[in-house]
């Protein structure tokens, strides 16, 4: 009912979920052929979480939301999917890894890279991000999605060649940065501005 800290909760095989009214500390759950699913209603911090797969048979995934506070995703691993939904609050990420999608949402705050260190933050398949005041992240991924509803920037560092299948700024300037191709399917800056 209160704030709570998950100093070390793992399973073998099986489900990990934790509902608080509170903040969630997570410093090490581990969830091995499960998923894991963290409810927060106040600061998410995630030191140590991840759901893995002991032998290639499953698709194991990585929920985690809050209500108030935002996000410190330090290191977080998923198998399958990893999403992550803070309704009030920024969200920092650390690393975060999955095998296929990784879905980023901020309602009010915006989404960026701790430490800022130039090495990639998120690595999946596709990544899918939704801010309200702006998205700062080093990637590896094969395909993006970002969207700031507000106004603010996107600046996204990509490790390899990128497709940006639907990329999009209510009212800021869009900066990809990449090591190889880019593949721009549709990017809008919806404010005509200089600094746009």
């Amino acid at each position: 009912t209160n704030d709570i800290t998950l100093s070390d909760v793992d399973t073998a095989n099986g489900l990990i979920t934790m509902t608080a009214a509170g903040a969630i500390t997570a410093t090490d759950v581990a969830a091995i052929d499960g998923n894991v699913s963290l409810s927060a209603q106040g600061l998410l911090t995630a030191t140590l979480v991840s759901a893995i797969d002991s032998a290639a048979t499953g698709l194991y995934n990585v929920a985690l939301s809050t209500t108030t506070g935002g996000m410190n995703l330090v290191s977080v691993t998923a198998d399958d999917d990893l999403t992550a939904a803070a309704a009030a609050g920024n969200i920092s990420i650390g690393l975060i890894t999955a095998g296929d999608d990784v879905t980023l949402t901020s309602t009010l705050g915006n989404i960026a890279e701790s430490p800022v260190d130039g090495t990639a933050d998120v690595s999946a398949d596709l990544l899918t991000v939704t801010s309200s005041t702006g998205i700062n992240l080093d990637t590896t991924v094969n395909t993006l999605n970002a969207s700031v509803t507000g106004t603010g920037t996107i600046t996204v560092d990509e490790t390899n060649d990128i497709t940006l299948s639907d990329v999009d700024t209510a009212n800021g300037l869009i900066t990809i940065t990449v090591v190889g191709a880019i593949t721009a399917t549709d990017v809008v800056s919806s404010t005509d501005a200089d600094a746009n």
